[in-house]
């Protein structure tokens, strides 16, 4: 209870003497004491840090911290480990991050494109409705509610289907579940929501100014 109290220290396990001889006897296949001439079997405590805290500098704090405790004796842990650990971990977030960009992009493209077709059938409307006075934020309003709508269609499938994925992954594989905090997934649920629409709203917005800026003899060679 002492040590969980820590802001830094996520959870605590007490690993008895006797837990560590039976894992030292499984192994080895053979008595430790045997082997070595006495029992190397020691009790201790697994300390789980939070994510926060996990990066060379920060485990030298934490270490420090936890040294001046009467019940700590020795600290162990793989400094190097950790520090290979959070160079994978920061390339594979910039992988992502780039990846989430093109991704983007392309969604930005092909939904702009579909947009597009949609809107082609109705150019002379587009047209016709400029002549007699419309003004371009009337023109673009039923085409920006029609595709909004869509946008927030689309955003809730897609965290139904993030949803569905998580599950599906917390079944095979149940230590992920403590990986992703519910806080974290309402925060995806969030952002797929803002980029759905903004996604949406954007390449229509694009889609139907490239017709309203066209002249009445442009229409014809679209």
């Amino acid at each position: 209870k002492e040590l969980e109290a820590y802001p830094y220290i996520k959870s605590v396990v007490y690993i008895t003497k006797e837990e560590v001889r039976q894992q030292l006897l499984k192994d080895l296949g053979d008595d430790p004491e045997e082997l070595f001439g006495f029992d190397p079997s020691r009790s201790y405590f697994d300390i789980f840090n939070k994510a926060d805290y996990v990066n060379p500098d920060s485990l030298k704090i934490v270490e420090k911290s936890l040294q001046g405790q009467n019940l700590v004796r020795n600290i162990v842990y793989d400094e190097t480990d950790i520090a290979t650990a959070n160079t994978n971990l920061s390339m594979v977030g910039t992988i992502l991050f780039i990846v989430a960009v093109i991704l983007i992009v392309i969604s930005f493209t092909l939904i702009r494109s579909i947009i597009q077709l949609n809107i082609y059938s109705k150019r002379f409307t587009i047209n016709t409705m400029q002549l007699v006075g419309a003004t371009n934020s009337f023109i673009r309003r039923p085409f920006v509610s029609c595709m909004l709508a869509c946008g927030i269609i689309a955003a809730i499938f897609a965290n139904l289907g993030i949803t569905g994925l998580i599950y599906y992954i917390a079944n095979i594989f149940p230590v992920s579940v403590e990986i992703v905090s519910k806080e974290h997934l309402f925060i995806v649920y969030g952002l797929v929501l803002i980029f759905g629409i903004l996604i949406t709203l954007l390449a229509t917005i694009s889609a139907v100014n490239r017709y309203l800026k066209m002249t009445t003899n442009k229409l014809y060679h679209v």
